[in-house]
């Protein structure tokens, strides 16, 4: 007969598993009862229109809208009248600069105020009378969402074919935006919703008809639904109640700004409306800016308390949520606005962990991610308090999992949530 001791230390084992199996099952029932089943996206009446360089009220275009700018900037910001404007100048310096090189550059900057207390919106504004409102926008939210909330709320107002999120600190240098387009481009042919072909296989002879489906990388999308012939000759058919779209030289200002790699100038683009369709924005693909590259540095200058809490974070993330990226946490992110579409579409988090929800949602959609080395500076007036707000990401990570698992948040179509 075993001795007493030993009974007794099965006799703990059994009922410590049966515990934390009850723990579990609690944590699971509380996460799904208390989920949500599709994060809204209510606007506040003044959330659906920003100011113009005059003044005057303008309604704000939707995620759903066919792109107009090549890149779009959106800068979350809660109380950063002073951090802005030194991010500000850095970005709007390159991207003038960039325009200057090349002229069919296009782009906008879109400052979402996340109900600041200070003057973060009228900082942001002087920004939209000195460069238009055509090339920097405000949106100021009636209250405070969380950085995910107003990083959504900018996304769905965005006209770009990309979509970069950018912090208001200027922790990032800016002109690195590059490097997440090379890494972008590394990831292709990127897929596109619904299993269409890819991009790459669009054949290189001048005279084409594209399968329902298929894109063309850098085009704009069809509205609703589209075969898309590309041809040498300029002079194409006008608009008819056939429903044969209106033509552009590629290259124009206008619905047709960018012309494919690879073609010379003079190509037009024929768009023949098709029910049944899929629209398309180039395919879904997505850049990280990443920090990893500078994770001994940071560790030799942090407390031993915060470096525990670092690892202890990464590990979570790893274990709950995210595999193969190494910082899932910096606010330097490009995404084509297909991707962008079908992510915050299903995004659910509003607050810090947002950013591992929108990676595991691309993971899930098996959305190409890459992962890209950035130069970084750490900026004094961070709004993170380390011990709490690491705890608060740590909940949101573990409710993640569960309200996933259980069925209590699910993969939303694009465009739900708009």
């Amino acid at each position: 007969m075993a001795p007493l001791s030993l009974q007794l230390a099965v006799l703990y084992a059994a009922l410590g598993a049966a515990l934390a199996a009850a723990g579990l099952i609690l944590i699971s029932f509380v996460a799904f009862i208390t989920a949500r089943e599709m994060p809204p996206l209510h606007r506040h009446e003044k959330e659906k229109f920003f100011l113009n360089a005059k003044g005057h009220k303008e309604a704000l275009p939707g995620i759903g809208d066919p792109p107009t700018k090549q890149l779009s900037v959106v800068v979350p910001s809660y109380n950063e009248e002073k951090r802005l404007p030194v991010m500000m100048d850095e970005a709007l310096g390159y991207l003038e600069e960039r325009r200057r090189r090349d002229p069919t550059f296009t782009y906008e900057v879109i400052v979402v105020d996340d109900g600041s207390k200070d003057q973060t919106s009228k900082v942001a504004f002087e920004y939209c009378r000195r460069h238009g409102s055509d090339k920097v926008r405000v949106i100021t939210l009636a209250k405070n969402r969380g950085k995910g909330g107003a990083v959504k709320m900018g996304v769905f107002s965005s006209r770009g074919e990309k979509i970069l999120m950018a912090d208001a600190d200027g922790a990032t240098r800016f002109a690195d935006v590059e490097k997440l387009e090379q890494g972008l481009d590394g990831l292709q042919p990127w897929p596109v919703e619904g299993g269409a072909e890819p991009c790459s296989a669009v054949p290189t002879a001048w005279e084409l008809e594209v399968r329902p489906g298929l894109c063309i990388q850098e085009h704009p999308p069809c509205s609703a639904a589209a075969w898309l012939a590309l041809r040498e000759d300029s002079q194409l058919p006008a608009p008819d109640d056939t429903g044969v779209g209106r033509t552009e030289e590629v290259g124009r200002p206008g619905e047709l700004p960018a012309r494919p790699p690879g073609r010379r100038r003079g190509v037009s683009v024929l768009l023949v409306m098709v029910p049944g369709c899929l629209p398309t924005w180039g395919g879904m693909a997505v850049a990280c800016g990443s920090r990893a590259h500078l994770q001994e540095e940071s560790v030799a200058q942090r407390s031993y308390f915060r470096t525990l809490l670092m690892y202890g974070f990464h590990f979570l993330v790893w274990f709950l949520c995210v595999r193969g990226i190494r910082d899932t946490q910096c606010g330097f992110k490009l995404l084509t606005r297909e991707a962008a579409t079908r992510t915050f579409s299903s995004l659910h988090v509003e607050r810090w962990a947002f950013d591992v929800e929108l990676l595991y949602i691309a993971q899930r959609f098996r959305i190409p991610v890459a992962e890209v080395a950035v130069a970084w500076t750490e900026v004094e007036g961070s709004k993170l308090v380390p011990f709490w707000s690491w705890l608060q990401m740590g909940r949101d990570l573990l409710l993640i999992r569960l309200r996933y698992a259980t069925g209590a948040w699910r993969l939303g179509r694009a465009g739900e949530a708009d």
